[in-house]
């Protein structure tokens, strides 16, 4: 099997932007559990997994309407019944390629199950000043809560939920022993990538042919 980098973090931080650029300078496979979403909510359906199939069904105010405090629990309860499916696609990418894990599922006492080392795992958040601009960019936002009776209301909830994973997020980063990198707008991409690379200790002679 080849190396898998692991990247976590909260919304906002431009992980996903940091691991595309790592990927593309060394010709690593970028994986996002995003990307493979619509497949393993089919999944949990099949499997009846309890959250992933009640979510399914759920009208857009039972999720976004709730207060964040909940969301916030449901949200790591999520990514913890993800997490086999997601195991399960990495270990198979990473006989064929070296991979870069990237999405704010890859929750520390997930990766820590697992054995991740601290040397293959760091997690990357935005300045809260920073998280709160870059809201005001998401151009999808709005439509994200289209379905909902009272869309600033939903907005607001989300907004606060993600700045209470981010601080989650720190502290459990702390408790298991692994890095955080905090970032605010003052560097580019590719700055961020060097310091992300030198935090995963990455081995550049991991191209995949």
């Amino acid at each position: 099997m080849k190396e898998v980098y692991f990247i976590g973090g909260s919304s906002c931080s431009q992980k996903r932007e940091i691991a595309t650029e790592i990927c593309r300078r060394n010709g690593f496979y970028h994986y996002t559990i995003d990307d493979n979403m619509e497949r393993y909510l089919q999944r949990g359906l099949r499997d009846n997994k309890r959250l992933l199939s009640v979510l399914q069904n759920l009208h857009s105010d039972s999720i976004w309407l709730r207060d964040s405090t909940e969301q916030l629990m449901v949200l790591f309860q999520f990514y913890k019944e993800l997490f086999s499916y997601v195991l399960e696609d990495i270990i198979e990418l990473s006989k064929i390629y070296t991979v870069v894990a990237e999405d704010s599922g890859f929750l520390p006492e997930l990766v820590s199950k697992v054995g991740v080392s601290n040397a293959r795992y760091v997690c990357i958040v935005p300045t809260e000043d920073c998280q709160r601009g870059q809201y005001a960019l998401k151009e999808w936002l709005n439509a994200r809560f289209d379905g909902c009776s009272n869309k600033a209301e939903a907005i607001n909830n989300w907004i606060d939920c993600e700045e209470k994973f981010t601080k989650i997020l720190i502290k459990r980063c702390c408790e298991y022993c692994y890095g955080v990198l905090v970032f605010d707008n003052t560097k580019t991409i590719s700055q961020k990538a060097d310091i992300v690379e030198l935090a995963l200790n990455v081995n550049r002679e991991c191209y995949n042919h």
